[in-house]
């Protein structure tokens, strides 16, 4: 086997030049899935009413009822939305894009 060290020169980024890979055809990335989260609130609760959460416990967040919902894509806030019903499922619909 053989081994030897490779010199790399760092480019400008004004030197860059051509097409971003995806300018020209979205149809490579558009099957890919994505994880999108719907955020219907948040509580703080101490180590001790934790330690007593059981079933039937109900937990208060901090969203006030028919408040629209946190919409994210990895960590990114995308949208809001209200909570739906589809068929027998939780849906959401999109009321604002871009939050």
């Amino acid at each position: 086997m053989s081994v030897s060290e490779l010199e790399l020169k760092e480019i400008a980024e004004g030197l860059l030049s051509g097409e971003s890979i995806l300018s020209s055809n979205v149809d490579v990335i558009k099957d890919l899935k994505v994880k999108m989260n719907v955020v219907l609130g948040s509580s703080s609760i101490n180590v001790e009413e934790l330690m007593s959460l059981k079933e039937g416990s109900v937990v208060k967040v901090d969203r006030k009822v028919n408040t629209a919902l946190d919409i994210y894509i990895k960590d990114k806030l995308v949208a809001k939305g209200i909570m739906v019903v589809v068929d027998d499922q939780f849906g959401i619909k999109i009321t604002e894009l871009g939050s």
